[in-house]
């Protein structure tokens, strides 16, 4: 064989050793930088991942306290025009039963101001109580609706009793009377 042959086989062998070498050199080089590369990485976008999903919870969780502020909100607006509405019934209920109570009264004292045979004893004590009953009687129809059957039956016992008082029918005003009251209490 020819010196220069085997100088030349060895040559080429040397260079491709060479460049397998710098290959694997090149290859070591970067698995030893790709670990540096990715914690490089993880350190600039770790902080920008979490400043991200951080802003969506903050945002999440106000979108949530809102909601539960609108929530307390209504319930305690309607928990108070609750209050307001049953203070306000109650008033009117006892508003109502003072003047019915003061209606019967007046009543009662009418009936004791006729004689035997059902003629006033005293003209203007008559008329003061008519008057007073009058004033009643409207007082009372203004509060009550007559389009509510429970209210409707009260403002007709209030006529009824009237009548009752006029005709000096002293059993009938008192059934009327305890109807007027077993009404008024039942609102």
């Amino acid at each position: 064989m020819n010196p220069s042959f085997l100088d030349s086989l060895h040559a080429a062998h040397s260079d491709s050793l060479r460049i397998l070498l710098l290959q694997q050199d090149s290859n070591d080089t970067w698995l030893q930088i790709l670990p540096l590369i990715i914690a490089a990485l993880a350190v600039f976008f770790g902080p920008l991942i979490q400043l991200y999903l951080g802003r969506r919870q903050t945002e999440a969780q106000l979108k949530l306290g809102d909601e539960q502020i609108q929530t307390q909100t209504k319930i305690s607006a309607e928990q108070l025009r609750a209050g307001v509405r049953s203070n306000n019934r109650q008033e009117w209920i006892n508003q109502l039963r003072d003047q019915l109570a003061d209606y019967l009264a007046q009543l009662g004292g009418m009936m004791y101001n006729f004689d035997k045979k059902g003629r006033p004893r005293n003209s203007r004590l008559h008329f003061q109580y008519s008057e007073k009953l009058l004033f009643l009687q409207t007082k009372i129809q203004l509060l009550l609706n007559p389009n509510k059957p429970d209210q409707k039956a009260i403002i007709d016992l209030v006529d009824q009793a009237r009548l009752a008082a006029l005709e000096h029918d002293i059993a009938k005003l008192d059934q009327l009377a305890i109807d007027l009251t077993a009404k008024s209490q039942a609102l």
